[in-house]
């Protein structure tokens, strides 16, 4: 970004749009289920001849990882100038560490306790996410990315008809009896076919332990962040020597 107050010129709008961002992404994880959601239906008559349907289709909005990814462009963004202005006014710092590895090195103790309440904020999106209806048999889809298919599912289609019954047999003595009733006959087969953009419920875990993981990390270097020595400065008194005698020295 450059000079401080460059960051400072710039935060304030990566903030409004991260946040209004991040609220649209929860509603529609929360409330928009039907995003995620496609399946094709395919009809085949049973006989040669047979009454025809068109295809129906009903396409997917999205995907949630496909959400998650453009919502992550704004919020890596938030994050960043946050960092960014919080580095520049401060000396507090510690590296920020996930299993003894180092993730982020010298982090702000400041930026550290804003990047806490910034990924609570951001786990509540990712608790939302829709995970795959159970009952079904999923798997990855080769052909979309991003998207679970279900094993196809066959359901008949029946027409009315009327269909001889014989009654009584013939005999020698009586003719036989036959009447007509109405039976269901199958016509055709339904083939669907349904595609989820929805997550599986283990890897929306693993999101979330993630998660989790970092905000144990973030408050361990907080915590090393905040023992550092504080420096003997004096500034009381300097600015009231200026201000009672235009004095700087």
């Amino acid at each position: 970004m450059g000079k401080l107050h460059e960051v400072l010129a710039v935060e304030g709008e990566v903030k409004t749009t991260a946040t209004a961002i991040l609220a649209e992404t929860l509603t529609t994880l929360a409330k928009k289920h039907d995003h995620f959601e496609g399946q094709t239906r395919k009809y085949a008559p049973s006989v040669d001849g047979g009454e025809t349907f068109p295809d129906e289709n009903k396409e997917m909005v999205t995907t949630v990882k496909d959400k998650l990814e453009y919502a992550t462009k704004h919020l890596v963004r938030d994050l960043d100038v946050k960092y960014q202005k919080e580095a520049a006014n401060t000396h507090a710092k510690a590296d920020l560490e996930i299993n003894g590895k180092v993730l982020v090195k010298d982090v702000p103790a400041t930026f550290l306790l804003t990047l806490e309440q910034k990924l609570k904020e951001i786990k509540q999106a990712y608790l939302a996410i829709p995970t795959l209806e159970p009952g079904e048999h999923w798997i990855k889809d080769t052909q979309n990315k991003n998207t679970y298919v279900a094993d196809v599912k066959y359901s008949h289609r029946t027409n009315k008809v009327l269909k001889p019954v014989v009654l009584y047999p013939h005999t020698d003595k009586h003719p036989a009896q036959i009447d007509k009733i109405m039976v269901d006959e199958r016509v055709g087969t339904w083939a669907t076919t349904k595609y989820s953009g929805k997550l599986a419920p283990i890897e929306k875990a693993d999101f979330l332990e993630r998660i989790d993981q970092l905000i144990g990390a973030v408050k361990k270097a907080r915590c090393r962040a905040n023992e550092v020595e504080a420096p003997s400065l004096q500034v009381g008194q300097k600015l009231f020597d200026f201000i009672h005698s235009g004095s700087v020295e």
